[in-house]
């Protein structure tokens, strides 16, 4: 029933099926892992057999909502999310661009329209009708880029490559202010778009990512909205930090954990892509170097960083800027974050810090992070007053 998750969450797909065959799937879910552990994937194949209309779902039904989703044109799903959506599409076209074959074209239209859910009409306000005309172009041009079956020359990849990014980066421009694209007033819209199903209808799903980082009156409203769903509404949360989610939120929904998938199993992913470079052996790799990360240059300034910090010695102002200029140099804050946090927390395993210690630098992370965003400040500042933070705290 749910294929592509048995190839990478083996014991979950088992879980998540037999729920569905014996409607006992809970309409609050919350799914739990690292990054790259296929939680949209399964969210959105869930979401798929939920709507399906054919009782017996088989993986080759063509009702009208399969053929829907096998095309990511579903109406009946609404995806808010704050993922690295561009670098991800940057991803996708450099790869259709590099093979242009089938594989890519989906790889890429996936991604795309993925994104795309974020500017579903059940949260249209007119705060954000630019917004959604930016969004109703770049889903013309993908379609129009879906419906041609003619394999595109290189140079006509490349100039598709660049009328699609710059229909979308108004959009991504906001991604990157923004640590949700759901607002109070978007909230309502949706309530109203979920209590007026259609008879037809078998379900509708909203798929939330990182709602940890929503502001208060977000988290506020979607937790009326949680407590009661109608019989064939389903909420599906993901995340990566569900210690941060609110104790609320976390007691209205079924909590499953994602494991990171297995090698062999990443790399028969990696596998249709055709990479060159032997030495991509995982997802995380194959997203951020693809995307122009220089993963050696970025481990080793955060190496740098971190000895300073478990020594208590300052770096000298030349070697931290030199430092920082390579962390700046990479659009994937995300990443460099999260992998910072790792070093602190491997930290505190060691007994170089305490618990204390940790928790309050980790706190810090998040909050100079959320400012970041909210505010559209310089990353080399962000990075700096981190540094800045770490070494107050443990020399205090």
């Amino acid at each position: 029933m749910l294929t592509k998750l048995r190839n990478t969450q083996y014991e979950l797909a088992l879980i998540f099926e037999n729920a569905i065959k014996t409607n006992t799937f809970s309409h609050s879910t919350l799914f739990c892992g690292p990054k790259y552990t296929s939680k949209m994937s399964a969210a959105i194949e869930i979401a798929k057999v939920l709507s399906c209309r054919n009782p017996q779902f088989k993986e080759d039904c063509k009702c009208d909502s399969c053929k829907l989703y096998d095309k990511y044109l579903m109406q009946n799903l609404v995806v808010v999310s704050n993922r690295d959506s561009e670098n991800r599409i940057e991803v996708a076209l450099q790869q259709y661009i590099k093979n242009r074959n089938e594989f890519t074209k989906n790889f890429l239209i996936q991604n795309v329209r993925i994104f795309l859910l974020s500017y579903h009409n059940s949260i249209y306000t007119d705060k954000n009708k630019k917004l959604f005309d930016s969004a109703y172009q770049a889903s013309e041009l993908i379609s129009e880029f879906a419906s041609n079956r003619e394999v595109l020359k290189i140079r006509e990849a490349q100039r598709f490559s660049k009328e699609l990014k710059l229909r979308l980066k108004p959009l991504f421009q906001v991604s990157k202010k923004n640590l949700t694209n759901l607002s109070v007033d978007g909230v309502r819209s949706l309530q109203t778009w979920l209590s007026n199903t259609l008879v037809n209808e078998k379900a509708r799903i909203v798929i939330i990512e990182s709602i940890e980082k929503a502001n208060e009156s977000v988290k506020n409203s979607l937790l009326k909205i949680l407590e009661e769903p109608n019989k064939n509404v389903y909420f599906i949360l993901l995340s990566n930090n569900p210690s941060r989610i609110m104790k609320t939120i976390l007691s209205r929904v079924r909590k499953y954990n994602f494991a990171e998938i297995e090698s062999e199993k990443q790399l028969q992913l990696l596998k249709p892509f055709n990479l060159e470079d032997k030495t991509i052996d995982n997802l995380i790799k194959f997203f951020l170097s693809s995307s122009g990360m220089k993963m050696n240059e970025i481990d080793s300034s955060l190496q740098e960083i971190i000895k300073s910090f478990n020594s208590k010695r300052y770096l000298s102002s030349d070697r931290l800027a030199f430092c920082i200029n390579k962390l700046d140099s990479s659009n994937n804050v995300d990443f460099i974050l999260n992998q910072l946090i790792v070093k602190i927390e491997d930290s505190y395993k060691r007994d170089i810090i305490d618990s204390f210690i940790a928790n309050k630098i980790i706190s810090e992370i998040s909050q100079l992070y959320n400012n970041q965003r909210v505010f559209n400040l310089p990353k080399k500042n962000m990075f700096e007053n981190i540094y800045r933070k770490m070494m107050e705290c443990v020399n205090a």
